[in-house]
Formats: structure tokens, sequence, C-alpha cells
């Protein structure tokens, strides 16, 4: 039994989990104690060589922040049962060190058709292109993915299956989640960043925020080659703008000035305005080209965060990574 001061905290800590968060996490937990249950179980005699849980190492891959967020949460649950853990990022994990683990778990998501996410794509193929000795690990995985995708938690699959072929023991049965980038609240300000077909899923946002009357406004930026042969779905923004559920509609056609100009010069023009509404709680989608779009549209919210804010260049990092880690930036790239 825990006692009343643990078992507020585990409450705590819990409450935020999704169903399939609470079943992992459940199963995690019970992985991590069944070597304190196996001795509880043998006669005094057979213990000697048998010792609970202490250190465990737990590590993520992640293009949008979900893995590191989960990741993170599931290390203070550890924590708070007395194991000492070892939380990292897969990017910069030394994968020469797989052979001093022991207890190794990891928290990875699926990109597009089935890759891994960039950053941890150098762990990915070490272990695929390496002949590793690794029975010296007990793992579990969580893979995490979109389920809009064939393939939404391949990733995940394939990093479970290649540690039991290299000999790792499962001691965690692999748990796949399926991760929705579901809108905040519906008071909640939104700014909504999708160039090209990456407008797609923000259509179906907008519908969503219309219908049930959310009060949050609406921010959208979008970009193409040219207005008259590719502005997607204009109607039907037009029509959200003549409502009031677009608040704001920005446009960038690249093919239709002198000089072209993106969606990111579109947020740079408006860098004051949008860090209002990051200050006022506002969430930001991205979605569309991983390169170059993706990346330019990341330095430029540094930049407004910095320039803004008032804030140095690693203060503007720490500012959007605690944005990713309460799930208020998202990107859903290919």
């Amino acid at each position: 039994m825990l006692s009343e001061t643990k078992l507020k905290v585990l409450k705590e800590i819990s409450s935020g989990f999704s169903r399939d968060e609470a079943i992992w996490a459940s199963g995690y937990l019970a992985g991590l104690a069944g070597t304190s249950a196996a001795v509880a179980d043998l006669p005094p005699q057979q213990t000697t060589h048998t010792t609970a849980v202490k250190k465990i190492t737990l590590v993520y891959g992640t293009e949008t922040g979900n893995s590191k967020k989960l990741a993170t949460e599931l290390a203070g649950v550890a924590k708070k049962k007395g194991i000492q853990v070892k939380l990292g990022d897969l990017s910069q994990y030394k994968p020469k060190d797989l052979a001093k683990e022991e207890y190794f778990f990891v928290v990875i998501s699926t990109q597009g058709e089935g890759e891994p996410p960039i950053l941890a794509k150098k762990f990915y193929e070490y272990i695929h292109e390496n002949e590793l000795n690794l029975s010296n690990i007990k793992f579990g995985v969580l893979a995490l993915g979109d389920s809009t995708y064939p393939q939404f938690c391949k990733t995940g699959e394939d990093v479970d299956t290649r540690f039991e072929v290299l000999g790792a023991e499962r001691i965690i049965p692999l748990k796949r989640c399926d991760i929705d980038y579901k809108l905040p609240e519906t008071a909640k300000d939104v700014i909504m960043i999708g160039p090209g077909t990456g407008i797609a899923p923000f259509r179906s946002f907008l519908w969503e925020r219309d219908a049930t009357g959310a009060e949050g406004r609406n921010w959208l930026f979008f970009g193409d080659r040219s207005f008259v042969s590719d502005f997607l779905y204009q109607s039907e923004f037009q029509d959200f703008l003549k409502t009031g559920a677009l608040t704001n509609l920005d446009l960038a056609f690249s093919r239709d000035t002198a000089e072209k100009v993106y969606v990111q010069h579109r947020l740079q023009q408006k860098s004051s305005e949008v860090f209002q509404w990051l200050e006022g709680g506002a969430s930001v989608y991205v979605c569309g080209a991983k390169e170059p779009m993706s990346k330019d549209v990341e330095e430029t919210l540094l930049g407004i965060i910095q320039h803004e804010g008032k804030r140095n260049e690693e203060e503007a990092k720490n500012y959007l990574e605690e944005l990713e880690l309460s799930g208020r930036y998202a990107k859903d790239v290919y």
C-alpha cells in the first residue's frame, strides 16, 4: 500500500494522462516492480542475488514534442517511487552506451510514412546496421504515432523488434498510442501555419471551432505559389472571415511578387501581435513541408520571442520548448 502522501502525489501526476498513457504507465511501473515482487515470493536463502530496480534509463525520440512530454511525465512517476531515472534525448544518446545499460525504456514517435524522427535517426540506424549483443538489457517500448497514416507506429515497432532480435529481454509489452493534435480548450486562441497542402487539417480545425462556438480567436497563415491557381479552399476561408470564425488571415504567394514571400515573412511582419497572442496563451500549430518551411518558421518564432520578449537566444529556446512541453506548440511535418 502507498502512504496517503505518496498516493496523493501519484494521483496528481497521473490526472492528466490519457487512457492509453495510463495503460502504458501501469505496465511500465508493473515492470519496474516485478523484481521486487519476485523477491517477496522467494524463500530467504534465495534472495541474496535479486534486488529491486533502483536505476533506469528512459530515452525519447521526438519530432513534435509528444514523446518528450510523455517521457518526462513517466520519469516523474518513477522518481516518486524512489527509482533513479536517467532521462535523455535519443539525438544526444551515445549508442555505444547500450552495452552499459540494464533497464532501458524507449518512448518514440513515427513520422509520415513510417519514418523515425529526424533527431532519432542516428540511433535507429545504429541498432539496425550493427549486430549488437543486448543480452544485458531489459526493455520496454512506447510507440507514438498518428493513426491517419497506415504505419503510424512503425518506428516504435521496429525498435521493439530489433531489441528482441539483438538479445534484449522485453519486460513490458510494446504499447501503441495514437497521438491526435486536437485543438485546445474552446476559449484558447490558436495560430495555424499551413502553407501548401499543410492547410488541410486547419480547414477541419476551423469547422470544428465554428461548430462548437469556440470563444478563442483563430489566426491562419497560408501560402503557396500563386493566388489565382493555388489558394486552396479560398471561398471557405473567406466565409470564415465574414462570420468571425477566422479572426486573422495572412497570405503569402511566392510567385506573385517581385521578391519571394513565404509564411515566415508574414509571421515576422506581425511579430508584435504574434508575441502578444503567445503571451496570452495561444497555441501554435505548424503543418506542411519539413524542409525548409518548418525550420524557417521555427527560426522566425525564436526571433520573435527574442526581439519582442527581450530574451537572449537560450531564453528564447527555453520559451519555445516550454510551449512544446505544455502542448501549445505542435508540428505535423513531412
